[in-house]
């Protein structure tokens, strides 16, 4: 009985305390994605990714068939919204909300971890003057990253087709992400 409570405590301190994210990995035109639980690089099987990018291409169609209805009704709304925007002056505007949520997005991007692996980018095009123009410009960029950051840049005079390979991760320890939500969430019902 204890020692199965002990583990399962072990494995809520883990899940709480390690890192939590997702993690994309290119090599020669290859593209794998990683979920990291708790520390863990579990590789994404290929069909939740298909049906991930088809929900999106879905999604973005419906987008595109919303975005062409009559501009007489986007009008309509705009004048509605004025008249709502009235209202809400006269009702009040808190400044402190906008800090706080202010605040607290600059907090969570604090948290959260992006490490950039592998960056290698082989700059190519047709006309070797823009693949110049390019290779300057981002050797520039690269001058202006972090220095542990491992990105190279090349130049293929003779290649037509600009290469990537490159290795990102994204992750955030849970703990400090729940308490800074929860000190959103405390300065908000009682400021």
């Amino acid at each position: 009985m204890w020692i199965t409570l002990a583990i399962l405590l072990l494995i809520l301190l883990a899940v709480l305390l390690l890192p939590l994210g997702m993690e994309v990995a290119s090599a020669a035109g290859v593209r794998r994605w990683y979920l990291i639980l708790a520390g863990l690089h579990i590789p994404v099987p290929k069909p939740i990714i298909e049906r991930a990018r088809r929900r999106m291409r879905q999604k973005y169609e419906k987008q595109e068939v919303s975005k062409r209805k009559s501009i007489w009704q986007d009008l309509a709304g705009k004048l509605r919204g004025l008249r709502s925007k009235q209202r809400s002056q006269d009702e009040g505007f808190r400044l402190n909300d906008l800090r706080t949520t202010l605040d607290t997005v600059i907090r969570i991007l604090h948290i959260l971890r992006i490490r950039v692996h592998r960056l290698h980018i082989v700059i190519a095009s047709p006309d070797p003057a823009w693949t110049g123009v390019a290779y300057g410009m981002a050797c520039a960029a690269i001058g202006a990253l972090p220095p542990e950051w491992p990105v190279s840049v090349e130049a293929d005079w003779s290649g037509n087709v600009p290469q990537f390979t490159y290795r990102v991760e994204v992750s955030v320890v849970p703990v400090r992400a729940l308490a800074v939500l929860t000190g959103f969430l405390w300065r908000r019902a009682f400021a």
